[in-house]
């Protein structure tokens, strides 16, 4: 088993990349701690860019001492391959499945994360969208789903026959999207292959335990489904 992994993360419960590190590690089974409280601009500005994050930001894994790895999306990919070789097959079992798992990790940072990070964060007053902003926010959500919905079909996984880092990663912002979206989204008749799926995952014990590690307890309700 690897050594315990140290990660500075914005402690708050909404913080979607929280989430998914927290369910990938859990996934992984590789046992990660957190600073409580921490927060990359309170006084930490100099020398959080230059040992974490070059623009100060959250989450960094630090595997060590002075090797940081940023980005929400490469800390995943890093938890997988280590779960690799703890016998978990989160990263698939060739390259062409290693690179569909990439693709999709992509996909849910950037077409599924783009529009419902904001809706999240307007969601809890941390940000304020105009009514314009939100309806362009959730036309973008429902485009994400509207391709995956297409994609997944009757499949039970993302990319072959069993659970990756892909599934646990799209799950997380399903989630975030059905927690700040509208409930157009929480439609079986109109996504019933994305909600199938997003049960599936949350229903797994690595899934439970992994938001179980966040904490998440600030009275930010769940979906409901």
């Amino acid at each position: 088993m690897p050594a315990t992994l140290k990660y500075i993360v914005v402690d708050i419960p909404f913080n979607v990349r929280w989430h998914l590190l927290e369910v990938t590690a859990a996934y992984a089974g590789i046992p990660l701690e957190h600073p409580k409280g921490f927060m990359p601009d309170d006084g930490h500005n100099e020398k959080h860019r230059k040992n974490c994050h070059p623009m100060q930001r959250s989450p960094v894994l630090m595997a060590n001492a002075d090797t940081p790895i940023f980005e929400s999306g490469s800390i995943c990919r890093h938890l997988a391959r280590l779960g690799q070789a703890n016998g978990k097959a989160l990263y698939g079992s060739t390259p062409l499945e290693q690179s569909q798992i990439d693709m999709w990790i992509d996909f849910a940072l950037n077409e599924m994360g783009g529009p419902t990070v904001p809706l999240s964060l307007h969601g809890v007053k941390f940000a304020e969208l105009t009514n314009s902003q939100v309806q362009e926010k959730l036309k973008g959500v429902h485009e994400a789903f509207a391709g995956l919905e297409l994609w997944l079909g009757e499949k039970r996984f993302l990319v072959g026959d069993k659970v990756s880092v892909a599934d646990v990663v799209t799950a997380c912002y399903v989630r975030l999207a059905l927690k700040w979206g509208d409930k157009a989204l929480q439609d079986n008749k109109k996504y019933p292959n994305i909600l199938r799926h997003f049960k599936a995952m949350i229903a797994m014990p690595e899934y439970i335990a992994g938001m179980a590690a966040t904490d998440n307890t600030a009275g930010v309700p769940e979906p409901s489904l």
